[in-house]
This record gives structure tokens, sequence and C-alpha cells, in this order.
């Protein structure tokens, strides 16, 4: 069995999930009526509830301990009395199979700081990149309005399932506050075959107030069978290692040259921090600047081949299909959305 103390030695990372103190938000801090997507960065929540609505945010006025800024909240902002079939809510940080690959066929822990309005048994859960194979466990909050420190161990037998250890996914590593009988499974403690992310153990009265919040804070997935201090990253090191999956570049009148077309174009190298594999992009708010009476103009963006893990270079194209002179000097403005979440 390998314990913490081995990867200490060896200069291995404690802690191998991303953002789990909640200091990174890049798109925002409030998501109403979310049902799918991303919030925190690199934590995507999950909501199928057929009537029931909810608010994700971070939220830093009711904190556990002093070493944490913000925490993970959901709110309920419609009620439902019952849930059927495949309903739910979850929650999960997607891990890398790089940053995965330490805790293989080993014995681990999950810790975490969790505080909700109602007592009662949820879950957690593991899977594997396919959701083939799943590992639930169940935990129970035993007063209402209480942060309480919960510690739940996992062994990951590799032995079962197909498991990634590269760019890919690694393992989810989710929270169930709800879910019906479709996602749930009486095995709990072992990997089992299926898509599992709850036990028939699990209150389910989460979603039946409004108002009821879950809140959720320094989440540590570590070798060994203890769970140690939380691992507290400095900003900057929360922030590069967010970077690596999601960036929101902003240009502000960088200098190009123009080429030579008929609606007027300019190709512009951006370069990034090291992502995942090379992003899917989104550009808002593109403006080019020519010499000349007409000033900015609108444009339509569209990537050129030439695309990596580490730099983009895009084509910026004037909407209004004036002359352009190859080599002329021109100012770009934009927004550049890059994603290369798993």
């Amino acid at each position: 069995m390998t314990l913490y103390s081995d990867y200490h030695r060896n200069n291995i990372r404690k802690n191998i999930l991303v953002n789990s103190n909640f200091n990174i938000w890049t798109v925002g801090t409030t998501f109403v009526g979310i049902t799918n997507g991303y919030t925190a960065d690199c934590w995507y929540y999950g909501e199928g509830l057929t009537t029931g609505v909810t608010t994700v945010s971070a939220q830093s006025t009711l904190l556990p301990n002093s070493a944490c800024a913000k925490t993970f909240k959901i709110n309920i902002d419609t009620a439902q009395s019952s849930l059927s079939g495949g309903e739910l809510i979850h929650f999960m940080n997607r891990v890398e199979g790089y940053n995965f690959l330490p805790l293989a066929g080993k014995v681990a822990t999950l810790s975490f700081w969790a505080y909700c309005s109602t007592p009662g048994v949820y879950c957690v859960f593991f899977r594997n990149q396919s959701a083939a194979v799943s590992y639930v466990r169940d935990f129970t909050i035993n007063s209402a309005n209480t942060w309480e420190f919960k510690r739940i161990p996992v062994i990951f037998n590799d032995t079962i399932g197909t498991w990634n250890y590269s760019n890919a996914l690694g393992v989810d590593v989710g929270f169930t506050p709800c879910c019906g009988p479709t996602y749930q499974t009486a095995t709990t403690g072992q990997w089992v075959s299926g898509n599992y992310i709850a036990s028939p153990n699990i209150s389910n009265n989460f979603q039946k107030n409004i108002n009821n919040v879950f809140l959720l804070s320094q989440v540590q997935l570590e070798a060994g069978e203890v769970a140690t201090e939380y691992e507290n990253k400095s900003i900057n090191q929360d922030s590069l290692e967010c970077r690596r999956y999601y960036q929101v570049i902003q240009i502000n009148h960088m200098h190009a040259l123009s080429a030579q077309n008929s609606a007027g174009a300019a190709y512009a190298n951006i370069y990034i921090h090291p992502m995942r594999t090379t992003p899917t992009f989104a550009i808002t708010g593109s403006q080019i600047w020519k010499p000349g009476p007409n000033g900015w103009r609108n444009t339509t963006t569209t990537a050129n081949s030439v695309a990596t893990s580490k730099r983009m270079r895009l084509l910026f194209q004037d909407t209004a299909s004036s002359d352009f002179i190859a080599g002329e000097s021109i100012l770009i403005v934009g927004t550049i959305w890059l994603s290369a979440y798993l």
C-alpha cells in the first residue's frame, strides 16, 4: 500500500483536484437556473429536475474556517417535492488522466467541508472516463446549517473498467445532493459496472423547499488512508492550473499587419498559456481599426488552420468589405474565450 508520505518524498502533488477551494470563477460567480455546464473553473454542474430550479454561486460570507475565501453554493429557487427516474442534482471535478495517474490502483481519501440546510444522507461518487464503472459512498449531514468535516475512503481498482492516464478524462469526483432511482446503486464502497452517482439511502430532501442550500469547501483527494491537512495553494497557482482548461484573453489595441484581401483582413497570432489540448474558441466584440475616415469596423472572425495548445492564428475579417493594403498597420480589439475542458 502506498501512503501519502511516499508521494511527498517523490515530490508528487498531494491534492489532485484543480480549483478545490473554489477560488477561480472565470465565467462568472452566479448561474441562475443552470441545468448543465461549468460553473467554478473545472467544476461541472448537472441539474435534471422536472420542475425544480437551482442557482449555483460563489459564496463568501459563510465559511468553514479562516483558510477559505469562497465556497460552492447551490440554492433551491423552485422546489420539487419528489424525484423519479433520472431526476438529479450533481456536480463534479473532472480530473485529467495525468493528475489521476498517481492514484491508479491505490488507496485514497476524499475529504471536504459540507454545509446544508437539510440534514440527512448524501452521496459522493467516482466514475471512469466513459462512466462505465462507478464507486458510490454515502455521507451524513448531522445538523442543519452547520459546517461538518467529512472523510471518504476509496480504492482506485484499475482492474475493473478502462482508465485513461494521459490528457483526457481520468476520473470524475462528484457530489450528489439528490437523485432518482435510475442512477442509484445498492452496492456501495466498491467499483461496479454502470453509471451511478448515489445509493438508495440518499434522503432526497434537499430539493423539497425553496432556499434550501448546499455548500462545499476545501475538497481534497489524496493518496493514503488518512485525510491530512488541506493543501492551500496560492491564488497564482490556482489560476495557472485552471488556465490549462479555460482562458479568457482580452485583446486591447493589439498591433497587426493586414493581409491583401478584397474584404479586408488581418491575421493575429495569439500566444496563450499552454492548454490541455487544442482549445475550442469563441470571440466577442472584435473590431479592426484601419487608418482613414472609416476608423473602427466590426468583424467576422474565423480560425486559421494554425492552432495548437500554445498558440492560435486568428483571421479577423472586416465585414464592411473595405479595401486593405497588404502590410498595412492596423489595431485589433476583442475578447477570446478558449476552452479545453474535459
